[in-house]
């Protein structure tokens, strides 16, 4: 005895194999993208976190070395100082500054060019501040002398005066 509707039941039986591969794969598929995507992401973020670090350190550092110069700057006309050493090491500190930048990895590296051309133009405002305050005592002591070379002229005035009246009346 043979079935009647073996035909249909094969029939049946690979539409049902093909739905149950199609449905596994599928399964499969998204089990796959759901575990791919997120280790892609993590490496993506891993790297830009490591990327953040690296910068945040730097702008430690950089920070410190902003503090050293700017105090540098401030102790520059103090007093007692030698400020062409002082000077000098600012300078150095600068270099360093402009030294440590790194190439490309920062975000804003140009803000960084910026500060440091700023503490250059703080550093020759200083020294032109310095040579100023040098020439401002040239001119009040100028001015003193001037003061007393009126007074002598005035007395040399008189006393050509006083000669010539005794010239005449010689």
């Amino acid at each position: 005895m043979e079935v009647l509707n073996k035909k249909e039941r094969i029939r049946a039986f690979l539409l049902f194999l093909l739905l149950f591969v199609v449905t596994i794969a599928m399964i499969v598929f998204t089990i796959f993208f759901d575990f791919q995507l997120p280790w892609q992401q993590n490496q993506l973020l891993k790297t830009e976190n490591d990327q953040i670090s690296v910068e945040f350190d730097f702008q430690q550092a950089y920070k410190q070395k902003m503090f050293k110069a700017k105090d540098l700057l401030d102790s520059m006309n103090l007093p007692g100082q030698n400020s062409y050493y002082m000077e000098q090491l600012v300078g150095s500190e600068l270099i360093e500054m402009q030294k440590s930048i790194p190439e490309d990895s920062l975000l804003h590296d140009d803000m960084y060019d910026h500060i440091i051309t700023l503490y250059t133009d703080m550093l020759e405002d200083k020294k032109t501040l310095r040579d100023l305050k040098d020439a401002e005592l040239t001119i009040s002591e100028l001015k003193q002398n001037l003061e007393v070379y009126k007074i002598e002229l005035e007395s040399a005035r008189s006393d050509l005066e006083v000669l010539e009246k005794l010239n005449r009346a010689k």
